[in-house]
């Protein structure tokens, strides 16, 4: 056969398809190829190819020949259904929404969050699903009575930009706190497809199939059935359609990579659109946000409606107030010649461009400037492992309780079952012992031990067996004195016997001749006839 791996890695190398065709064509390719591969499903193991050698699946040239198909192995075998499958296998560490919910309000109230002096931002893209709810709205409400979030978020889930921050972080109050929440979204549908969602109306009963994140998923589809060049031409000005025009600038610089990579293109997706919702937010709050404020980012996963949905935390950072941030440095003073006056030294003021002069150690010839740009570092807190430690506590504990109320109701069972079984017999004990007495006639009221009746009972019945064997002999020779037309006097004689006999046997060859000769007259009549 000439399709080999080799002729298989340059036509992936080569081609400008996406992931899918080719695979498509390498899973087809390798079955026949390889007699001695057998497919095994243990438990907690979805599909897996054993055998020798390596098989190499999709990849670009850097991966080429290096790659391996990916072995499912889940701590978690028990799996309600393919679209739980499918999240175990290609999404690490979620945790349902549900508890994530929760304990992001309980994190923020713990930080000193108050919602009444708060200000809550979102930044999800409007088509998606409804945010996370950030604090208990039935104790509490936001600053000047609010209920709701403001929204910043276009399609995608990228911001709008400073001013929008900007406004909101006025209408914070005095001393009060500005609260973030950012993320993007994918759907499993019910057949473990990744890209898509299935809805349910409870109160109507509809059910709707739709696309998840359908912007983002809408412009990829574009990059790669038009390519980059050709994507946009066929859409609306862009002043009608801003938000498609923004994903574009954004995904084109990612489609080539889509296209190779080990994993479905919309495992990457949102990965993808989160970084460059972060990139931008963290440029826009540090400009626009003045106090004390925290950042929640996350990746939040759609499921069918019998799942929960899950989300993967990415990152939780505390933003400093502008007071505290580090917005000094010290630099090596690059002046040739040391100026000993304040006027040389603020001659040399000019010389660090936009940086402002503050001071200056002479012993390692350093100054001390404010920083154009401030790294993250300079004025973020990571929380991330804090609260994504204790999500995962809360999750274990939670499956901790749940295994051992588990054990609880089995081992109730079993001890239910072990009395059941333990009253049954019992039961049948006691129903083994009145037929034994019944068969034995064994009286326990009487002072008599059970084994003297029984030994009685066995003697009677040795007796009783004497006298029904003599009966049966009796009705024996009845039944041959009537047999042969004997009587007690004629029963001992045997040439009497034997006379029988012989009747017997004449009588039985006359009457064999006599049907002969019958048979034979009724053939001779019915040839006749004929």
């Amino acid at each position: 056969m000439f399709i080999n791996d080799n002729f298989i890695n340059d036509l992936v190398w080569n081609t400008t398809k996406p992931k899918s065709f080719t695979e498509q064509l390498r899973q087809a390719s390798v079955g026949p190829r390889h007699p001695n591969d057998h497919f095994k499903r243990q438990k907690g193991e979805n599909l897996i190819i054993q055998k020798d050698g390596e098989l190499p699946t999709h990849g670009g040239k850097a991966d080429r020949g290096k790659m391996k198909r990916k072995l499912i192995n889940s701590k978690n075998p028990k799996v309600k259904n393919a679209a739980e499958r499918t999240l175990r296998q290609h999404f690490k560490t979620p945790i349902t929404f549900d508890m994530f919910e929760t304990e992001l309000q309980a994190y923020l109230k713990e930080s000193n969050f108050t919602p009444e002096y708060c200000c809550y931002t979102t930044c999800f893209d409007p088509t998606g699903p409804e945010p996370p709810i950030m604090f208990n709205r039935q104790k509490h409400t936001a600053f000047n009575n609010r209920r709701t979030p403001f929204n910043l978020g276009g399609l995608g889930g990228l911001p709008m930009g400073l001013t929008a921050m900007k406004a909101v972080a006025n209408q914070c109050p005095p001393g009060g706190r500005v609260v973030v929440v950012y993320g993007t979204h994918i759907g499993i549908d019910e057949r473990g497809s990744l890209g898509a969602v299935d809805l349910h109306d409870k109160k109507t009963d509809v059910y709707f199939h739709v696309q998840s994140c359908e912007a983002v998923v809408k412009m990829y589809k574009r990059l790669v059935n038009f390519g980059v060049e050709k994507a946009m031409e066929s859409c609306q000005e862009e002043m009608y359609d801003l938000g498609f025009y923004k994903l574009y600038e954004v995904l084109k610089h990612h489609v080539h990579n889509l296209n190779y990579t080990s994993e479905e293109p919309y495992v990457h997706l949102p990965y993808i659109m989160y970084n460059e919702q972060r990139k931008r937010l963290l440029r826009i709050v540090e400009k626009a946000v003045d106090g004390k404020a925290m950042m929640v980012g996350f990746v939040r996963i759609l499921t069918p409606p019998s799942n929960d949905d899950y989300v993967i935390i990415k990152n939780v950072d505390i933003v400093k107030p502008r007071t505290m941030r580090d917005v000094k440095q010290k630099v090596v003073n690059n002046d040739k010649e040391k100026q000993e006056n304040n006027t040389a030294r603020r001659d040399s003021k000019s010389k660090l461009g936009k940086a402002k002069l503050q001071g200056d150690d002479d012993e390692l010839n350093l100054k001390v400037v404010y920083k154009d740009q401030l790294d993250e570092e300079d004025w973020l807190i990571d929380r991330t492992p804090q609260f994504r430690s204790r999500c995962i506590r809360v999750a274990r504990e939670k499956l901790a309780k749940e295994e051992s109320e588990r054990a609880m109701r089995d081992s109730i069972n079993n001890l239910k079952d072990r009395e059941r079984a333990k009253r049954l017999e019992t039961l049948h004990a006691k129903a083994k012992q009145i037929r034994t007495d019944d068969d034995w006639n064994i009286d326990r009221s009487k002072g008599d031990p059970v084994a003297l009746q029984k030994m009685r009972g066995l003697a009677m019945y040795f007796r009783w067996s004497r006298m029904v064997r003599r009966l049966l002999n009796v009705v024996r020779l009845k039944e041959v004195d009537n047999d042969w037309n004997l009587n007690p006097e004629t029963r001992a004689d045997a040439r009497i016997k034997f006379g029988k006999l012989f009747m017997v046997m004449r009588w039985k060859s006359l009457m064999h001749k006599f049907l002969d000769v019958h048979n034979r007259r009724e053939r001779k009549e019915l040839l006749r006839y004929y």
